[in-house]
């Protein structure tokens, strides 16, 4: 399933997030391809990896999907997501999923056996 996308699930919630990304929002009509770039996964590549990261101005930690509604409310001036809304959890498993290589690189097998070093980490050993 790892190595089709077509058959894993948590690749639907990528496509909502790809959409969400470029829906337009708020008032203004502002997308986050307007701020961050028309391809998400490029854009994004390791943010999610730097999440739970602290705010200064609030004095607190914030998650990826915390900084997201963030992001929404104060730039794009949208109303705010529901934490399990279907909006945010595509947006965070688009940004999670830009750490990934793409398409996945899993099959390939290095010259000692093992799988290779971009495998996604899921893979055992030859």
């Amino acid at each position: 399933m790892q190595d089709d996308e077509a058959q894993n699930p948590g690749f639907l919630w990528r496509e909502a997030g790809a959409e969400a990304w470029q829906a337009p929002a708020g008032p203004a009509g502002r997308r986050c391809a307007d701020c961050h770039g028309a391809d998400a996964l490029t854009a994004m590549r390791g943010v999610a990896t730097r999440y739970p990261a602290y705010d200064a101005r609030l004095g607190r930690p914030l998650t990826l999907g915390q900084r997201i509604r963030q992001c929404r409310v104060e730039r794009q001036g949208a109303a705010d997501l529901a934490t399990e809304s279907e909006a945010l959890l595509g947006l965070e498993t688009l940004v999670a999923s830009s750490r990934r290589p793409t398409p996945p690189a899993t099959r390939s097998t290095g010259s000692n056996g093992r799988r290779s070093a971009r495998c996604s980490g899921a893979c055992a050993t030859a």
